[in-house]
């Protein structure tokens, strides 16, 4: 049987409420994870790992809107992942940003430069 040690004023006291006989659970502490276990864009030239802070040339850009598709894995199963800066693609250097949330709510930012050349094919940029 384990002890939980509840800190509070002396004399102070707690009340639960619940069914007569139920035992009181403690959920295991939030996690604190924020990290990424993969990241990855897809473009016209296929599919590319990435690494947070590097820079990417981009192949066959076809336009300024050029659709990418980002996978980005969070390490901890119980984070999540959203897109803060980015969209499109022009010519030139690109900044694409993500948050990953851990489960207490901490948070870490990543990013990644893609760098598109003038034009492209068919891309008239």
């Amino acid at each position: 049987m384990s002890t939980i040690k509840i800190n509070g004023s002396p004399g102070a006291s707690m009340v639960v409420n619940g069914t007569p006989g139920s035992a009181m659970k403690v959920a295991p502490a939030l996690s604190s994870d924020a990290s990424l276990s993969a990241w990855s864009y897809t473009d016209g030239g296929g599919s590319h790992n990435v690494t947070a802070g590097g820079s990417y040339s981009v192949a066959n850009a076809y336009s300024n809107t050029a659709a990418l598709s980002f996978v980005q894995t969070p390490t901890d199963a119980g984070a999540s992942v959203s897109q803060l800066s980015g969209s499109g693609l022009s010519i030139g250097a690109n900044t694409y940003t993500i948050r990953v949330t851990a489960a207490d709510g901490s948070h870490a930012d990543y990013s990644i430069t893609l760098v598109r050349a003038f034009g492209g094919r068919g891309g008239g940029g």
